[in-house]
């Protein structure tokens, strides 16, 4: 990683954990490349897409009091949802046959306003969008699910999504720095924040006043899919929570890591290549370094991935404020250097 942040091709946090123990936890580079501040382990990143693991966290906590089901309607949890067949455990898994945001959706916010779960919610009751797919029959990514699944939380409990993941995750696990926030950096009240930056030309610009990174302003009170900022150390202790099992059962653990079940009965795949998808996490069943569950994120500015190679005991988490598709190879080759490499 010191090479490629040497290159300017890697600015951020890296942690290796081996059992549970630190092997590696390094930081490389600037938070803030205007005010020559530096990095520590205790600045706050987007997470964008790895939120996904701490939504399905909170739905199977509600799922563990007793006040959902998995295979629940969520029309019966939210009252005017218009697929009536789709349940929580689709939304979860990304089966839920939904429009596609980016296709569809997303053209009929106002983009002169900050829209949030309300506005996502209005549209899709509004009758205007068909479904791509019927439930449980195919694999599409879906960011709206998960912030379907937000909306739930927040209709059961009477809480905001925010205050429902800092009272029952963030603060039981001691996750001081983890919040759910505006995807607007300029708005988002986290202290000592890793802004982002976009390569263009020869130097770096700060991502939300980039030309092309409007949604950052237009989607940014949208939670579920991707609103949480966390650290490199606040993330080791969900780690401990993962791999200890002191916030979920064994048993929803053990579901949110099993890859779902299309209704051919075959597993789910995801378009990645080779791995299937559980509640919040992919999931690689036979890997060179053995069983790995993972996800990443990307938003204009941010790259993140976390991943358990499940059979060795080991985590890596790695944390990055440049916008770079390169960062999706940095995984394996840290794998490499660290497990050796893999046998052919």
């Amino acid at each position: 990683m010191a090479s490629l942040y040497a290159d300017a091709r890697f600015n951020g946090n890296v942690v290796i954990l081996d059992h549970g123990k630190v092997v590696l936890e390094r930081s490389y580079g600037f938070a803030n490349l205007q005010e020559r501040r530096l990095l520590d382990l205790d600045t706050g990143f987007q997470l964008a897409s790895m939120s996904k693991q701490f939504t399905a966290a909170g739905i199977l906590l509600l799922q563990e009091d007793g006040k959902l089901k998995l295979d629940q309607p969520v029309s019966e949890l939210l009252p005017g949802y218009p697929w009536k067949t789709v349940t929580i455990r689709h939304l979860l898994t990304h089966t839920s046959g939904m429009p596609a945001f980016e296709e569809n959706v997303e053209n009929g916010l106002d983009k002169t306003q900050v829209n949030g779960n309300r506005e996502i919610f209005a549209l899709l009751r509004s009758g205007r969008y068909r479904a791509k797919a019927d439930p449980g029959t195919a694999w599409e990514y879906s960011d709206m699910g998960y912030d379907m699944l937000a909306s739930v939380i927040e209709q059961l409990t009477h809480q905001s999504y925010g205050e429902f993941m800092e009272q029952r995750i963030f603060a039981p696990l001691g996750m001081k720095h983890t919040t759910s926030a505006s995807t607007d950096v300029d708005q988002a009240p986290v202290t000592n924040l890793a802004f982002g930056y976009t390569r263009v030309g020869n130097h770096f610009e700060p991502s939300n006043h980039v030309k092309g990174n409007e949604s950052a302003f237009y989607t940014a009170n949208i939670v579920g899919d991707g609103s949480i900022y966390s650290t490199a150390r606040d993330l080791q202790r969900w780690d401990e929570a993962l791999t200890k099992g002191t916030l979920l059962r064994p048993e929803s653990l053990r579901e949110a890591w099993t890859a779902a079940t299309l209704a051919d009965g075959h597993p789910a795949a995801t378009s990645w290549g080779g791995t299937h998808y559980g509640f919040g996490w992919e999931i690689v069943e036979a890997s060179p370094y053995g069983r790995i569950v993972r996800h990443g994120g990307g938003q204009p500015g941010y790259r993140s991935s976390m991943q358990l190679f499940l059979d060795r005991g080991v985590t890596f988490i790695i944390l990055c404020n440049l916008d770079t598709d390169e960062f999706w190879t940095y995984s394996a080759a840290l794998a490499e250097a660290y497990f050796g490499p893999a046998s052919k």
